[in-house]
């Protein structure tokens, strides 16, 4: 039995070793981060609509601005497909966002309407 504690004690201080070494970053290299959402692979979002600005193809979503890519968006909607001009306020949304473009900034790839919000009862 104590043969068998000695080794797991072996066993899990080799493994910490290993956590800690790996921890390590040279001067000058930066750590990664896997929750960085400005990677430039595509990134899946959701929110409310607060508005759309056509003429400058902005979408406020949550009151953050995501830009329209340059090509036409695919909205898909409950009824069928559609295109920006399909989205109204207080619409729920699911969309993803890249950054691998020309002006390395978040554009919107693709849409999908999941719901409509109503207007909140005031009282």
């Amino acid at each position: 039995m104590r043969a068998l504690r000695l080794s797991l004690l072996i066993i899990f201080s080799l493994f910490s070793w290993i956590q800690v070494a790996s921890a390590v970053t040279l001067p000058g290299e930066s750590a990664a981060n896997p929750y960085d959402v400005n990677s430039v692979g595509i990134v899946e979002r959701g929110g409310v609509v607060d508005a759309v600005d056509f003429s400058k193809r902005i979408l406020v979503v949550d009151g953050v601005n995501y830009h329209f890519q340059a090509m036409p968006v695919v909205v898909h909607l409950r009824s069928g497909i559609g295109d920006e001009k399909s989205l109204k306020p207080r619409m729920t949304i699911r969309f993803t966002t890249s950054r691998n473009n020309h002006s390395a900034q978040d554009q919107i790839q693709e849409i999908w309407v999941t719901g409509y919000r109503p207007k909140p009862v005031l009282k």
